[in-house]
C-alpha cells in the first residue's frame, strides 16, 4: 500500500462523506455535548487503514476543543507505553488492566489514569 499523508486524505471525498455520515449520527461533540466546530476522532488507528474505512463505533464526533485534548492525551499515553516498554514495567497484566480502564471510560482524566498507572505498577 503507497504511503499517504494523513491530511491529503482527510480532503478526499470518502472523507469527507463518512465525516458527514458521523456527524449526523451523533450530532454533538460526544464529550461537552458542544455543537460547534464539530470533528469526528478516531478512537485508535490501525496501519494501513483509510480514515474513512473505520466502523462507526470507533468514530466519535468532539468539538475541536476536545479532539485537540483527546489527541494530547493519546499521544502522552503512547509515550508512556513506550517508557514503560522501555524500562520493561509494562506486563500482559498491566495491559489488561489499562484497556480495561480505557474502555470502561468515555474520557480520561489523565491525571487520575496516571495515578492508576502508577499504582498497578508499585504491586
Amino acid at each position: 500500500m503507497p504511503h499517504f499523508n494523513y491530511s491529503d486524505l482527510l480532503k478526499r471525498s470518502e472523507w469527507k462523506n463518512r465525516r458527514s455520515q458521523i456527524i449526523k449520527r451523533d450530532k454533538v461533540c460526544q464529550s461537552c455535548g458542544s455543537d460547534k466546530r464539530l470533528e469526528v476522532h478516531h478512537i485508535f488507528y490501525f496501519p494501513n487503514l483509510m480514515p474513512w474505512n473505520y466502523p462507526g463505533e470507533l468514530l466519535i464526533v468532539l468539538c475541536r476543543d476536545c479532539h485537540e485534548k483527546e489527541t494530547n492525551h493519546s499521544k502522552m499515553l503512547d509515550s508512556l507505553v513506550k517508557y514503560m516498554k522501555y524500562k520493561g514495567l509494562l506486563s500482559h497484566e498491566i495491559i489488561e488492566k489499562l484497556m480495561s480502564h480505557i474502555l470502561d471510560s468515555d474520557f480520561i482524566d489523565f491525571h487520575k489514569f496516571i495515578e492508576k498507572i502508577k499504582s498497578n505498577l508499585k504491586r
